[in-house]
């Protein structure tokens, strides 16, 4: 009996875990608080299969090109797979993380001091 209870117990916390979805430290910083910022683009798109949430900051905004760079380190450490492609005046980097069978992909890009990073994926690894 107590083998068919640890095991209930096992399935119900892996099926949770398996549920619940990344928590992503980039995705947290749409939450406006860059909202009206000189040098700063930001788009959110969001319909039934598309998610895309994007920023671009221009070098002159240090600050805001700090926290992404810091969010997206954190975020690094927890990715499934991640691509590098550095080159003279480029620096890209791709994270994927997946979750309810979905992928979802995390891109920065820094190129001549002005970085460009989104988050994309369908809703569905969002949930």
């Amino acid at each position: 009996m107590k083998r068919i209870i640890s095991l209930v117990i096992v399935a119900v916390f892996s099926l949770s875990a398996f549920a619940k979805p990344p928590q992503l430290q980039v995705e947290k910083l749409f939450d406006g608080r860059f909202k009206g910022l000189e040098g700063v683009d930001m788009t959110i798109i969001k319909n039934k299969d598309s998610y895309y949430r994007g920023i671009k900051v221009e070098n002159a905004n240090v600050n805001v090109i700090k926290q992404i760079k810091d969010a997206f380190a954190i975020d690094e450490k927890n990715c499934e797979g991640s691509v590098y492609h550095d080159s003279k005046n480029k620096t890209s980097i791709i994270l994927n993380f997946e979750n309810n069978g979905e992928q979802i992909s995390v891109v920065l890009t820094i190129m001549n001091g002005n970085l460009s990073m989104f988050i994309s994926g369908h809703p569905d690894a969002f949930k």
